[in-house]
């Protein structure tokens, strides 16, 4: 547990009370959870057993991806998920009362479920974290294949918001370009991330770097909460609001709906890399809102963005030139491609759509799975042998 707190560069710089202290913090939540909470739920998890379609965890791996694939499934009515007792805490971490009171139920030895596992290949949906094997392989989507796309921040997908978000979508920008995000240098270079061609992947600060280097005049870049009121008063093209982590407390500088609304007022995102992966949930962000990513890892999205759908880049050159192709585009192409990129969320992004691809499937189905760090790391240790 201590080398995995550990691998946030934040909490390195941490007294090591604190992990102690996080620790003894959790298991006194858990003796809660099973002596006292368990006990007041279980008649509404006994009731919920009796819906149709149900779906049981055999083993329960608690991350993001997870929140994601429910998500999607539970988009075919009358569907329940059932834990066995010892996941209760971990599954109620990652979704919260109120999503899983509406959404599952527990264990109580029938065979009467489709399994759902993260280590049994033979499992109805066996969620497989080395994510990154079907790039590096080459591999086709079959009918018992299929490759989970990331995915956004769990709490879109368990306080519904994103129905609501979707109305930010327009015609009519005021910027050009956005980045929105963290920055913090030891974060994100901590990691060499490699393409299929074994090519480092720009890190973020590279990105930033260039950006500001060669796009000073048309960039208004904002880095904290007291410059926010600039953004309505200046005309610039380019707009990077750039959180520091360790500055801001781990706080955005922006509420959520706040950046959203932002990013659905530029034509284009400049995604970048995350910490742990070369993937990151921006990408998602700005399909949502309909605005066109910039983007250097679409060789690890399937089905890949096409040219019309997006702009890409793979180096310093690159990226100047997308940049300013970006900045130049007339209104009927951006506009075209605009409509691409929503329908792209619609099909292949929304759970939704997710969930109508995985329903075509055939049983058992191989899910290639992006867990982050963990699928970082597998692709890592293949890469090692």
């Amino acid at each position: 547990m201590k080398s995995k707190y550990l691998e946030n560069p934040l909490n390195r710089r941490k007294e090591k009370y604190k992990f102690y202290l996080r620790y003894l913090e959790n298991y006194l939540k858990n003796i809660f959870i099973y002596l006292i909470l368990l006990p007041i739920i279980f008649p509404i998890l006994v009731l919920n057993y009796f819906r149709i379609n149900k779906y049981l965890f055999e083993d329960f791996f608690n991350q993001n991806a997870v929140v994601y694939f429910v998500s999607c499934l539970a988009e075919k009515n009358n569907s329940v998920f059932i834990f066995k007792i010892f996941d209760f805490h971990k599954v109620l971490s990652r979704f919260g009362i109120k999503f899983f009171l509406k959404n599952f139920s527990i264990y109580i030895g029938l065979n009467d479920s489709k399994k759902i596992s993260f280590i049994n290949k033979d499992s109805d949906y066996f969620l497989n974290k080395d994510y990154f094997y079907f790039f590096d392989n080459e591999l086709s989507e079959k009918n018992n294949n299929f490759v989970l796309p990331f995915y956004l921040t769990k709490n879109f997908y368990i306080l519904n918001k994103i129905n609501n978000l979707k109305v930010l979508t327009k015609s009519e920008k005021k910027f050009k370009i956005i980045f929105s995000g963290s920055s913090h240098k030891e974060w994100y270079t901590e990691h060499n991330f490699k393409d299929i061609e074994n090519k480092n992947i720009l890190n973020r600060p590279q990105i930033l770097e260039i950006v500001k280097s060669n796009f000073s005049e048309k960039l208004l870049l904002v880095k904290n909460s007291n410059q926010l009121k600039e953004i309505d008063s200046q005309n610039k093209e380019i707009l990077i609001i750039e959180t520091n982590p360790e500055i801001e407390k781990r706080k955005k500088i922006l509420p959520q709906e706040k950046n959203l609304e932002l990013i659905s007022n530029s034509n284009f995102f400049l995604c970048m890399p995350g910490a742990s992966m070369p993937l990151c949930y921006h990408l998602i962000e700005s399909c949502l809102v309909g605005t066109v990513p910039i983007l250097s890892y679409n060789n690890y999205l399937h089905p890949k963005f096409s040219n019309d759908e997006a702009l890409f880049y793979s180096n310093e050159k690159e990226l100047i030139e997308t940049i300013n192709y970006a900045l130049n585009m007339d209104k009927k192409s951006y506009s075209s491609m605009q409509n691409k990129i929503i329908n792209y969320y619609e099909k292949y992004l929304s759970t939704n759509g997710v969930y109508n691809s995985i329903s075509k499937k055939q049983l058992p189905l191989e899910i290639f799975t992006n867990v982050d760090h963990t699928s970082s790391f597998l692709r890592k240790q293949r890469n090692k042998d």
